[in-house]
């Protein structure tokens, strides 16, 4: 459960923290999101603490897709 919830604290304060970056939130407003959202994460961290590892899958085929086609774009995302 502590690993569960650093990296769910981790996670969200690097979202909130580029909201204050890019001065769509002050930092008071970002620490009063994350403290509101204490609740919400405990019930995420329960939830995915029932989870195994079968469950682990993650698919985008439409962004599968767009990266096979890179090489053909105009502006490049990469030079390789």
């Amino acid at each position: 459960m502590r690993t569960l919830r650093l990296f769910l604290f981790g996670h969200s304060r690097g979202i909130i923290a580029s909201a204050v970056r890019l001065g769509i939130i002050g930092p008071m407003e970002g620490q009063a999101i994350q403290y509101r959202l204490t609740d919400l994460s405990e019930r995420v961290i329960l939830r995915a603490s029932l989870r195994t590892v079968d469950d682990a899958a993650m698919t985008s085929p439409l962004i599968e897709l767009w990266q096979s086609a890179q090489d053909r774009l105009y502006s490049r995302l990469f030079q390789s």
